[in-house]
């Protein structure tokens, strides 16, 4: 498995913006995830992306006592479905009973933090024509 982006929430939007430019970073892909009220913007420094999570309801805003910050890390695989049933032989259950339609034509369910101490997505990416239902831009 490699390492496909950072999850980092944004509790105030300058922040975003200001953080972007400094560093040169190239937005590369939008939307929103209606079961987790999240606007989500994947921007690439470089080679290494950064998925920006903007709450738009109560379940995310309070992350880290409303500061947001670090939220997962996400790891890609070619089959959610088998390695969600590898997990499952393993013990290690997962947020969703079903993958969950993420922003930027992907399919995510995570592992809670009480596995290893902070939540860890994983996601599939979907070839480009089945971008249907879920994740649309705001």
């Amino acid at each position: 498995m490699k390492i496909h982006h950072i999850g980092i929430i944004v509790a105030r939007d300058e922040w975003f913006r200001t953080f972007v430019e400094r560093f040169g970073g190239v937005v590369t892909g939008e939307g929103y995830v209606e079961e987790y009220g999240a606007h989500c913007t994947f921007v690439d420094f470089g080679g290494t992306v950064i998925e920006f999570i903007f709450p738009r309801t109560p379940l995310l805003a309070n992350f880290n006592r409303g500061a947001g910050g670090l939220h997962h890390i996400a790891f890609e695989t070619d089959d959610l479905g088998g390695y969600s049933e590898v997990l499952a032989r393993e013990g290690i259950d997962l947020l969703e009973e079903a993958p969950v339609k993420g922003a930027a034509n992907i399919l995510v369910n995570f592992i809670p933090p009480a596995y290893f101490g902070i939540p860890v997505e994983i996601i599939q990416q979907l070839p480009e024509n089945e971008n249907e239902g879920g994740g649309e831009s705001e």
